[in-house]
């Protein structure tokens, strides 16, 4: 049977829309982190807000399907954009941190939903064949402008209120793609989650370092430009460094992770946390020249954005094809309450120690997941075959239920192709 080939005009409308949106959304969080030290908010407060938003998110990639299905793509990305349009304008008006944590909470629970229509309408429009390759250019698109919405820091507005209306109306201007589109809402499949039990037996070390991401994910995501702003950076240079954290992440993170097709996975996780702590060790006892702090921004993001991705592939690489169905919900689940959990403690920390307790916290957590990791590397833990290995995957954290889904239909493919050629032997 012919696999079915892309439909590229279905995508154009999607990935416009999702790329009007991510330039709001990424100054959104930025800019809300920096309104809130101008505010005179307690760094526990910061923390508290940003919590918030990533607890929207985790809440909305699972309870915001269903309405999906009920109302349609198109209707789906309308509700949910203005939803968010009306959340940061709200931003503007009620200037109260208990308030925007409220707004930030509706904010990622609609961002959630946003994920999932616009994953869902490309990889249906990509076909069979091409889902792969459409995944890795919606990707890098969307990374590219995750980075590049970080100079709009550089406006100088002439009060708050207009800062969040122009948010507000990036939200509302992404509406207008998939408005004029038509698209027919294809039939989803439900997937079942695997136990955890089952995961934690097989693998634990995917499940302690999906949510170690989370924790220090969410801490650079929000918490950050908190950090270069209280270190005294201006806002130009906040910018320049959110770009360049998010820009390693999207480089490094190809190599670091093929790498660990070709050795133990274990080992280069090893390696990546113990050079994220060097770079932490180095930025709290280094002078702190621009450029200097621009390259270890860029080379934090690329060793930080690989974890999460590495125990996705190291954990599919000890299951079997009947167990893989739902283990990205799970390992999603994970990073999802470390990025609520992390804010709030590096914020307890910078409390204590000052601007540095950021990586002060974020020593500890490449601290304690080195140990976890370097127990499991020699306590007799059975090293799997390279040939039962699964290919490394790029993936972004944030990535909704809809890539989720296809991400373990490949594992799957790719793992019933090893056990067939494995029993032909």
């Amino acid at each position: 049977m012919p696999k079915s080939s892309p439909k590229f005009s279905m995508l154009v409308a999607p990935i416009l829309s999702m790329a009007i949106l991510t330039v709001g959304n990424t100054f959104y969080t930025t800019y809300t982190t920096i309104e809130l030290s101008h505010m005179g908010a307690s760094n526990w407060v910061v923390g508290i807000v940003s919590s918030a938003y990533f607890a929207g998110m985790m809440f909305g990639s699972y309870f915001t399907q269903k309405l999906i299905l009920r109302i349609g793509y198109i209707r789906g990305y309308v509700l949910f954009a203005s939803v968010m349009a009306v959340g940061s304008m709200l931003q503007g008006v009620i200037y109260s941190p208990l308030a925007w944590a409220g707004f930030r909470f509706i904010c990622g629970y609609s961002l959630a939903g946003l994920f999932i229509v616009v994953e869902s309408w490309c990889l249906e429009g990509a076909g069979s064949e091409y889902k792969g390759r459409v995944l890795s250019i919606y990707l890098l698109i969307y990374y590219f402008f995750q980075a590049s919405g970080q100079f709009m820091l550089n406006i100088e507005f002439a009060s708050v209120l207009l800062a969040f209306c122009i948010i507000s109306m990036l939200a509302s201007i992404s509406i207008i793609p998939v408005s004029i589109t038509r698209f027919e809402m294809p039939k989803q499949e439900k997937t079942e989650l695997l136990s955890p039990f089952v995961l934690f037996k097989k693998a634990p070390l995917g499940i302690w370092a999906a949510f170690s991401s989370g924790v220090i994910l969410g801490c650079i995501y929000t918490i950050y430009p908190l950090f270069l702003k209280q270190a005294n950076y201006p806002k130009e240079a906040v910018a320049s460094m959110m770009f360049a954290i998010i820009l390693g992440g999207v480089i490094l993170q190809v190599p670091i992770g093929k790498l660990s097709d070709f050795n133990d996975r274990r080992k280069v996780l090893l390696g990546v946390l113990i050079s994220a702590l060097v770079i932490s060790i180095l930025i709290g006892i280094l002078p702190h020249a621009f450029w200097q702090m621009m390259i270890f921004s860029f080379i934090l993001g690329g060793l930080t954005f690989t974890i999460y991705p590495i125990s996705i592939s190291y954990s599919s690489d000890y299951l079997d094809a009947s167990q893989l169905v739902g283990i990205l919900g799970l390992l999603a689940l994970s990073y999802g309450i470390g990025s609520m959990i992390g804010p709030v403690l590096v914020t307890w920390f910078m409390s204590i120690f000052g601007p540095y307790g950021f990586f002060t916290f974020i020593g500890l957590v490449c601290v304690f997941l080195i140990i976890y990791t370097a127990w499991r590397l020699y306590a007799n833990v059975k090293v799997v075959k390279e040939e039962d290995k699964v290919q490394f995957q790029s993936v972004a954290p944030e990535a909704s239920v809809a890539t989720e889904v296809v991400y373990e239909q490949q594992l799957i493919e790719e793992k019933i192709s090893t056990e067939e050629v494995q029993n032909k032997h």
